[in-house]
């Protein structure tokens, strides 16, 4: 909700894709903190796929799809067996699991703010 705030801005900016590399990289390092790959962990993961998008959402298309693919691979490698229980996710869910990018975009735009 701040227009000023990293979400709101980062769009413009190469280094705004870190996002997804951040995320990946807590997913790989989760074992070492004794973190597991639990529900809690996956709706958690949801949220942040949200976040990235709102974060690369002004990157051209190239950029987003390649975003999208790899988020892909996230869920199918870590969450492989999951499924959400928070109906407003549920879409959002199914266009990663079916890997549709243009729904999933369209999905996002459509999310409000948290």
């Amino acid at each position: 909700m701040n227009p000023n705030g990293i979400s709101a801005v980062s769009g413009e900016f190469k280094k705004s894709v870190d996002s997804y590399w951040i995320t990946e990289l807590c997913l790989t390092e989760f074992p070492a903190f004794g973190a597991k790959y639990d529900q809690v962990t996956y709706e958690y993961f949801l949220r942040q796929i949200i976040m990235n998008w709102r974060r690369t959402r002004k990157r051209p298309v190239i950029i987003r799809k390649s975003v999208f693919v790899l988020t892909c691979n996230l869920m199918q490698k870590y969450f492989k067996n999951f499924h959400t229980n928070m109906t407003n996710y549920y879409d959002l869910e199914c266009a990663i699991l079916n890997q549709r990018f243009i729904q999933y975009e369209l999905i996002l735009i459509g999310i409000k703010a948290d």
